[in-house]
């Protein structure tokens, strides 16, 4: 073609694009060609036996480059060219179909944006690595391209914030929150309005990004930027961070041992990709962001680790499907803890904010509000509801400063609740040669309002859910206990109710396993409550009823999905008894249980329960084996509850 100069109509100037009418010259650069190939990494042979070698084994290429065979310069003949650099002149780019329909329409856009407006993988939108996270374009994208406008929130106040991809208006729902000078935060309240808005890259959204996925991914969103909106050049490191509501953690390599080994269906072959675990959770920032070098951060910024190379953390813990390209199936709905393919730093479903599941953004939680370079902001965000039908179609936002209009970080911490418990971990605890317990750790909330001075501890809630069998997933939490732990203690407590896998002793018999799945709840000195942790699971063992060094032993709850409706305490069986019976009773609120044992005379021989109970229903085991045949009594005691029933123990 002797003309291109119909294909050479926009023309850049700083970070904006303009159109110049049709033959009158853009930039006299031909504007963009989709250059697909169907090769990645291969040799190409030509029909006159000449070669070509394709060197990038990448699905897309932010070039016309010679690495996909164009490599001589092409111009018309008034000086219109097509121009094969990288640049934000380039006239092109190159995408390697092969794979996943989704996978080629996410490379397209994200190598687009890289030639109109992003040069590097810096932010959280289609041009981040691999796909790109948001799968769209985010807030910060938005504003420097002139789609939107962010609008300044209303300190110590309440702010109602919309959806954001309904785009009402210019000046739209994109929350700022000023922190220092050109340093703030950008809220924007996320819920898949538009089908195009897609939040969630990885997770379970992998692999078909424009499916619903429920409510997967929705919620608030916040972004955390040092040095405002500018158009980046290639040599930023980054330009934002997203704060994930997942926490931030330290992380630390944990190999690639067979079970480690993580399949994904976008290479081809099976790739041992390397496999991180978290090894604590951290109160610091996050400011190297997506160019994390030291082993911390959150799931998206956990990246670049060992010798500048991208070590991706792609995998999650629950089911993996026999076939790696099928979406795996998050711990949450199994009790498998395989490793699968998730492709997790593109996003989870527990990146955003939401009521019930992380609220609280504030200089104590994790991660936090300090400063780009890690100093106090006093800045709280609390999201504590929204309307309409999911998380968010309108968020009600409530930001406080401490410093301006009479607060205090003290009045604060009065006003809103405790951060989310981080960090819980179910393990098991050798309590003699043959019994295991299950002991959970976690770590302390940081709010000063957490500790009561007159004992210097902070006080915490324990919930659990069981269920039959390993095959079942447990959801009907209970509240287990109420513990407070000394503020320089590390936080620890085991469940003395359940025996956990490794418990063993001759003549044992047969034993079921079942899941334990246990939440952690902080509790401030004015009693407001957090949201509850993120769980985490061990498991019980149930041994046969007539082992010797079970027959007798606390209380264990009965799972059952409904709450009884009144007190009872139910006949002992068997009756008569040799050694060994089974008392039965119902809990219909949370109370002081006392269950006690009494000889034909009224003298109280044993006492079985004496302990705080939440409501439910629960069996204990009584064993007469240091006791004479004869008639004995046992009582219960549940608040203003009282009623005693008579056994008979035969020898």
């Amino acid at each position: 073609m002797d003309d291109w100069r119909r294909f050479d109509v926009w023309h850049k100037s700083g970070s904006l694009f303009y159109y110049t009418e049709l033959g009158q010259g853009g930039d006299h650069f031909v504007d963009m060609i989709y250059k697909v190939t169907k090769f990645r990494g291969a040799e190409v042979r030509y029909a006159n036996d000449s070669v070509t070698t394709i060197f990038l084994n990448n699905a897309g290429y932010n070039s016309l480059g010679t690495n996909y065979f164009i490599d001589t310069e092409q111009i018309d003949t008034f000086g219109t060219k097509i121009n094969y650099g990288s640049s934000e002149f380039g006239s092109g780019v190159t995408i390697s179909f092969r794979g996943q329909l989704a996978q080629y329409i996410g490379t397209m856009g994200h190598e687009h944006g890289h030639q109109t407006f992003m040069p590097r993988h810096i932010t959280y939108s289609r041009v981040s690595f691999g796909l790109g996270y948001d799968n769209f374009l985010s807030p910060y994208d938005m504003i420097l391209n002139e789609y939107m406008h962010s609008r300044d929130a209303e300190i110590n106040s309440n702010n109602l914030l919309g959806d954001y991809s309904s785009r009402n208006t210019l000046n739209g729902e994109i929350l700022k929150i000023p922190v220092q000078g050109n340093e703030f935060f950008l809220l924007a309240s996320r819920n898949k309005v538009s089908k195009w808005d897609r939040v969630m890259i990885g997770d379970t959204g992998q692999i078909d990004t424009y499916n619903d996925y429920s409510d997967n991914g929705k919620g608030l969103y916040i972004y955390h930027i040092p040095n405002g909106i500018y158009l980046p050049t290639f040599y930023d490191i980054s330009p934002q961070d997203m704060e994930c509501a997942d926490g931030f953690f330290e992380w630390e390599y944990a190999g690639q041992s067979a079970q480690q080994v993580i399949h994904d269906c976008f290479i081809s072959g099976q790739t041992a990709w390397p496999y991180y675990i978290k090894s604590g959770v951290s109160y610091g920032n996050d400011s190297s962001s997506l160019g994390n070098s030291y082993g911390k951060g959150d799931g998206i910024s956990l990246r670049n680790l060992r010798d500048g190379e991208y070590d991706y953390k792609w995998w999650g813990v629950g089911n993996q499907p026999s076939n790696s390209c099928n979406i795996g199936t998050d711990r949450i709905f199994t009790n498998d803890e395989e490793i699968y393919t998730r492709f997790d730093i593109g996003g989870d479903r527990e990146d955003p904010w939401k009521p019930g599941y992380n609220e609280v953004f504030s200089p104590y939680s994790s991660p936090n509000t300090k400063t780009w370079s890690g100093n106090y902001t006093g800045i709280y965000i609390w999201y504590y509801t929204y309307s309409g039908s999911s998380p968010g179609n309108t968020a009600s936002i409530k930001i406080y400063k401490a410093g301006e209009g009479g607060y205090t970080d003290s009045s604060i911490l009065q006003i809103t609740p405790p951060s989310k418990p981080m960090g819980l971990i179910v393990d098991n605890h050798l309590e003699t040669e043959n019994i295991m317990r299950l002991i959970l750790t976690w770590n302390h909330n940081m709010e000063p309002d957490m500790l009561d001075t007159s004992n210097n501890k902070k006080k915490y809630k324990i919930w659990r859910a069981t269920s039959t069998g390993m095959s079942v997933v447990p959801t009907n939490y209970t509240l287990h206990n109420i513990v407070e732990i000394e503020s320089g203690t590390a936080p620890s407590y085991i469940d003395t109710t359940i025996y956990a896998v490794g418990s063993g002793w001759p003549g044992i018999g047969n034993t079921t396993e079942y899941p334990v799945r246990y939440k952690i709840q902080a509790v401030d000195k004015y009693q407001d409550t957090s949201v509850r942790s993120d769980f985490d699971m061990g498991i019980g063992l149930i041994p046969n009823v007539g082992c010797p060094l079970c027959t007798e032993g606390p209380d264990n709850f009965i799972s059952d999905t409904e709450i009884p409706k009144e007190f009872k305490l139910y006949s002992n069986y068997p009756n008569p008894f040799n050694p060994v019976t089974n008392i039965k009773f119902d809990l219909p609120k949370d109370v002081q249980v006392s269950i006690k044992i009494y000889d034909i005379v009224g003298r109280e021989v044993k006492t079985l329960v004496n302990e705080f109970k939440t409501a439910g229903r629960y069996s204990v085991t009584f064993s007469g084996s240091d006791f004479a045949s004869g008639v004995y009594y046992y009582s219960i005691k549940a608040g203003e509850f009282e009623q005693v029933r008579k056994m008979i123990l035969l020898k």
